[in-house]
């Protein structure tokens, strides 16, 4: 097992990620949750982006053993207006984040808050470089290697927005390397997701 990196080492992971993504990024505040600046040199504007990041590990005891968590621990999650915010754990076996909804988690206060994920959905990312979950609230958990952090960024409603009755689109969501353009078409309802 990993021992769970500090602060300064998940800001390296992000900052990494997004290098690969093809993005360059200007740290506006390195205390967590980190704010950060990402621009493309042959785009205009920014993207500012808050991310609130922990270490994905093992469920604990009394927990099922393919379930995986992250604490909100140290911070209070919230969105702010003009900000783009994630809130991500990262799993260093693995080497994926896992992305959840802040609209289900902003005010998430107790003692120690955690949010859950299956083992399969981290190691799906880890193959196939995506991976979608539905937790049991409703809630869509989404894997992803760092290179898809800012397509993250950018498309974070749609992917967080998806429900039971888009399951197909989940199963593709599953499966991005192994099906065709044609086959996304098929299956898509949503045209502009």
């Amino acid at each position: 097992m990993n021992e769970p990196l500090p602060k300064p080492e998940l800001l390296d992971r992000l900052l990494a990620a997004i290098e690969a993504a093809g993005w360059q990024t200007l740290i506006v505040e390195r205390s967590h949750p980190f704010l950060l600046r990402l621009f493309k040199r042959e785009e205009q504007g920014f993207l500012n982006v808050r991310i609130y990041v922990w270490n994905c590990t093992s469920g604990g005891r009394n927990r099922p053993a393919d379930e995986y968590r992250v604490q909100l621990t140290g911070v209070v999650p919230h969105a702010a207006t003009g900000e783009t915010t994630l809130l991500l754990g990262w799993h260093e076996g693995y080497g994926v984040f896992v992305g959840f909804d802040i609209r289900k988690h902003k005010g998430q206060a107790s003692a120690s808050p955690s949010i859950q994920v299956k083992e399969a959905s981290l190691l799906n990312a880890h193959n196939h470089a995506f991976s979608a979950y539905e937790r049991a609230n409703g809630e869509i958990a989404v894997c992803f290697c760092p290179e898809f952090i800012v397509e993250y960024a950018l498309n974070l409603a749609k992917l967080h927005g998806f429900t039971a009755k888009d399951q197909a689109e989940v199963e593709i969501l599953n499966s991005m390397d192994e099906v065709d353009e044609k086959e996304i078409m098929a299956k898509v309802r949503d045209r502009e997701r």
